[in-house]
């Protein structure tokens, strides 16, 4: 089976010498009984950051954790168009080039795309490009975890199962339908955090 995960980047600052970010991932299983949350990984990222290192890093580790979790196959989906043309159509063309641009310029984060590409030989990737902040449940959860992850300074890594799946999605619901109230998210990712601790 395909495994579906969402990705999102969050920078505060963007472009400047202190610039912090987060991402976010979100796994989802979808089967008859509809779509269910099965992992959510979250993380800061030390200044100096950009949004496209935030939304590289979030895509680097969903490929990642798939490849722990024994999927070689799956769908990520992202708001960055950045992310899913390179991946999609620039990334061998910059390898094939010496990692420069058409244009002869060095290609910015290679480490971040040398990930991606040695991780695609054993993933199997589709990324899908989604339009932010336009509804999307799974894209909003994702947005939310990298922006409190940002701010708060948190690591998570919680695997979302039968004993714990009820009260995940209801703190999942509370935040895509009360996006204003940003407590919400920190609340549940602060608890993320703390459960997988103990886990």
């Amino acid at each position: 089976m395909t495994k579906q995960v969402y990705v999102d980047g969050s920078v505060f600052n963007n472009g400047r010498s202190h610039a912090t970010g987060g991402y976010g991932v979100c796994f989802v299983n979808s089967n008859a009984e509809g779509t269910q949350l099965v992992q959510v990984i979250g993380g800061r990222l030390p200044a100096p950051c950009t949004n496209n290192i935030a939304e590289l890093t979030g895509a680097v580790v969903a490929m990642k954790a798939a490849l722990q979790m024994g999927r070689h196959d799956v769908k990520l989906f992202t708001d960055s168009q950045y992310v899913v043309n390179g991946f999609t159509d620039w990334m061998q063309g910059w390898e094939r080039r010496g990692w420069r641009t058409r244009e002869g310029a060095e290609v910015k984060n290679q480490n971040y795309w040398q990930a991606l590409l040695e991780l695609r030989k054993v993933v199997k990737a589709r990324f899908i490009w989604v339009r932010g902040h336009s509804g999307d449940y799974w894209n909003e959860l994702a947005d939310s975890v990298a922006g409190v992850c940002n701010s708060e300074n948190y690591h998570i890594n919680l695997s979302v199962n039968d004993s714990n799946r009820d009260q995940v999605t209801r703190e999942v619901e509370a935040i895509i339908n009360n996006k204003t109230n940003k407590q919400l998210a920190i609340n549940f990712v602060e608890r993320c955090g703390m459960e997988a601790a103990h886990v």
